[in-house]
């Protein structure tokens, strides 16, 4: 078996919505359960509570990982994008 792509606490993207999840939308991976069902892994969303005590799960496929900019890229987006206040 393949080892989950994400981890618990990691920031992903919708890539391929459906039922709640809107394409584009950045969502927190809360946990990583086995389906027996789907005999695969499945995601479970922070931002999702569970429906009378039924968690909701996704299809890994639907998401990718966010990249997070490096500290010296994000600071060069901010100062590009920002107007300095003057006081």
């Amino acid at each position: 078996m393949k080892p989950p792509k994400f981890h618990v606490g990691q920031a992903v993207v919708c890539v391929s919505p459906v039922a709640g999840l809107k394409k584009g939308t950045i969502y927190t991976v809360e946990s990583l359960p086995f389906s027996r069902a789907l005999g695969r892994v499945v995601i479970e969303l922070a931002e999702f509570r569970p429906i009378c005590g039924i968690a909701q799960t996704w299809s890994p496929e639907r998401f990718a990982p966010v990249e997070l900019l490096p500290d010296e890229a994000l600071a060069q987006l901010l100062e590009e994008t920002l107007e300095p206040v003057t006081a």
